[in-house]
């Protein structure tokens, strides 16, 4: 394990998100952390030609649309292929995967309640944060059978983007579910069609992180608030869920914000913008009837005229680290996105 100065830069790049896990200090940021199948670049400036935009993510970073229209076929998606090294025979994905909870964070890592190191694999499956206010898939596919698929595939985690138009708006009935393969959905909508997926994920052992992906299910918000979503709002949904899920083992933690970008700023003590102190207040105020939950927060785009991805940019934490009320909850969760993926 390498220990590396805090006062360098560190970029890291990977395929999607990482999750780094540091005590509420924020003292030692990124000291000792294990990074799989990730490249990390330390310097004093950018990243290393190529490996990273100068300028915000593209848009369009996350899924946008919902479900096909009444009469149109369902999308086919191909995954790029990615081939193991043909010596190589992936084993079997474990029969107990599940996480046991409490779990919280130990230097940098995320222990589970025996002290053990977890790592996450997971999914992030869209759909809860648009207009088809249900997961996506559920067209073409039965949910149960998506949560077996997932399991089989050796993952233990799902990230369960949502907005907060879904929690309340009496609009936010989902459109896109195929009720002859899903029989057991039909007449749920919000949070109960939540409840729902969540107990099948917990029936299967998947912890389930929930991320508050937008305010409004029109599309991506640079804040956490909007102007028909005031911040209040964003709180007060917080504490809800986490109250509505305490005692839940499934639900293991908080996204607080997808990708803070644009005026979203770190540690400048602007009550509008410093996405720390907004985190620190949602984590709070989570803490505060939940304590058992992690809280992830995710950086943003620009520190002092240093642009990176959506919510990739945590160079600000060293200096201004989120303080939480209750120690070892604190995940600090970039975004970043390989070549494969991010002119997406």
């Amino acid at each position: 394990m390498t220990n590396w100065p805090v006062s360098r830069r560190v970029t890291v790049a990977v395929g999607l998100g990482l999750l780094v896990a540091l005590p509420a200090s924020g003292a030692g940021l990124f000291e000792g952390a294990h990074v799989a199948a990730a490249a990390l670049y330390l310097d004093g400036g950018g990243a290393p030609q190529g490996s990273a935009p100068q300028g915000s993510a593209p848009q369009g970073s996350a899924p946008q649309g919902s479900a096909p229209q009444p009469g149109q076929p369902a999308p086919c998606v191909t995954a790029t292929p990615f081939p193991a090294p043909t010596s190589v025979v992936p084993p079997p994905p474990s029969a107990n995967t599940a996480l046991r909870v409490p779990l919280r964070t130990a230097g940098a890592k995320i222990v589970d309640a025996s002290g053990r190191e977890v790592r996450f694999t997971g999914v992030a499956w869209f759909g809860f944060e648009t207009k088809a206010f249900a997961p996506h898939g559920l067209w073409a596919r039965n949910w149960q059978d998506m949560l077996d698929q997932i399991k089989a595939a050796g993952f233990n985690t799902i990230r369960l983007p949502f907005s907060n138009q879904l929690l309340d708006d009496s609009s936010a009935a989902p459109d896109s579910i195929d009720y002859t393969k899903n029989p057991d959905l039909r007449g749920l909508k919000g949070l109960a069609l939540m409840d729902r997926i969540i107990a099948g994920a917990g029936q299967r052992g998947l912890g389930v992180i929930l991320d508050q992906h937008r305010p409004n299910a029109d599309g991506q918000s640079d804040l956490w608030y909007t102007d028909q979503v005031p911040e209040s709002r964003w709180l007060g949904d917080w504490t809800m869920l986490a109250r509505h899920y305490r005692g839940n083992s499934a639900v293991i933690g908080a996204d607080l914000h997808n990708e803070p970008h644009g005026r979203a700023t770190w540690g400048d003590n602007n009550p509008q913008t410093d996405w720390r102190m907004a985190a620190e207040r949602a984590g709070n105020a989570i803490l505060s009837v939940n304590p058992a939950w992690l809280i992830f927060v995710e950086g943003i785009e620009t520190y002092k005229g240093d642009a990176y991805w959506w919510g990739g940019n945590l160079e600000g934490a060293s200096q201004f680290p989120v303080r939480l009320s209750v120690p070892n909850r604190l995940v600090y969760s970039p975004h970043d996105y390989g070549p494969l993926v991010w002119g997406q």
